[in-house]
């Protein structure tokens, strides 16, 4: 009886590695059906031509080499997937071996490296060349030059805005860059007129003027899509933004004025002087060409540091009062500045 039982327990067991071994060979087999489909859609969609990436090809383990090779780069690359719970095996099936290769096209790295060796389970890969090999050597790139152009564009507060200056950009890889921009910001005051009785007022408020500087990081979706799913976006490239916005030396100007006739009643001007203003901006940029895109952004500064008040009132019938204050931090309205601008490489 235990011998029956031994045999079946052993049957089992032989039964099921079986079954493991058939549904690995299976998921090896649809990841290289998807992968060489993949492959030559992005081979289209990316216009490159030659045998050196019709012939890149994919190992799961070195055990299988039979060449001797250089291991270029190993990378882990991970990507937001939405529902991720539900659709990642589908994706990983599908797209993962894509994404590797997408990599190694990002880094640079696709035109001399001959394979790629991919993790158990999938969580890595090692970009290899053989010691052989015809291709190019690798050269390591060293890091990104900057690109200089201008900004311009008009923008919305309280008043009219307009927004001009000079900015450095640098691709870290064809998924995301940085920007760095040195520019100014000048309101044009509201003027609000309103008459009850005889008795005119005036206000002006928004004027103002400021330095401004952004560190912004751009995130390319056109190439996320690329990437991650191995579509291609029509169109030149659409980047996400965020980034750090710092007012300097920002001054704003506001006023009210009450007249009977030409006589004056009161008036009161108020100036405001933040060393610096700090805050947040996000938003959107589309190339238009190689050398053009339009930036549609919005940031807000609630934090002023090293704020000087002064206010100036006049009466008819009295002497001018003038006041003066000061404050380390000040919280400033939460209002939007709302800015569509154009942005032109030099």
């Amino acid at each position: 009886m235990i011998g029956k039982l031994n045999l079946t327990f052993v049957g089992i067991l032989i039964l099921t590695i079986q079954s493991c071994v058939v549904q690995k060979a299976v998921y090896t087999e649809d990841l290289n059906k998807n992968f060489n489909e993949q492959k030559e859609k992005f081979i289209t969609n990316k216009r490159l031509a030659g045998d050196s990436i019709n012939n890149f090809k994919v190992y799961y383990s070195d055990q299988t080499i039979n060449r001797d090779y250089e291991v270029v780069s190993y990378n882990q690359v991970t990507s937001w997937i939405p529902f991720r719970p539900f659709v990642f095996k589908k994706w990983e099936v599908k797209y993962r071996l894509h994404q590797y290769m997408h990599n190694a096209y990002c880094l640079g790295l696709l035109q001399s490296i001959d394979a790629m060796i991919v993790d158990a389970d999938l969580s890595g890969v090692k970009y290899i060349r053989y010691n052989d090999s015809k291709k190019n050597q690798f050269v390591k790139p060293g890091k990104q030059e900057y690109s200089r152009g201008v900004i311009g564009g008009l923008g919305k507060s309280l008043s009219g805005i307009i927004n001009g200056g000079y900015f450095l950009n640098r691709d870290v890889n064809c998924l995301k860059s940085n920007r760095h921009e040195f520019g100014f910001l000048a309101g044009l005051n509201a003027k609000v007129e309103t008459k009850i009785s005889n008795i005119q007022t005036t206000n002006k408020d928004g004027g103002f003027f400021t330095l401004n500087y952004k560190y912004v990081y751009s995130y390319n979706i056109s190439e996320y899509f690329s990437n991650t799913w191995n579509k291609r976006m029509k169109g030149n490239g659409l980047f996400t933004e965020l980034g750090l916005d710092v007012n300097v030396l920002n001054t704003t100007n506001n006023s009210s004025k009450k007249e009977r006739g030409d006589a004056l009643i009161s008036s009161d001007k108020t100036r405001i002087t933040s060393l610096f203003g700090l805050g947040v901006y996000t938003g959107l940029k589309c190339n238009l060409n190689s050398n053009m895109s339009l930036n549609l952004g919005a940031s807000f500064n609630p934090i002023g540091l090293g704020n000087f008040n002064s206010n100036k009132r006049s009466y008819q019938l009295r002497p001018d009062e003038k006041y003066n204050s000061y404050q380390t931090l000040q919280l400033n309205d939460f209002s939007l500045r709302v800015f569509l601008r154009v942005i032109y490489n030099l």
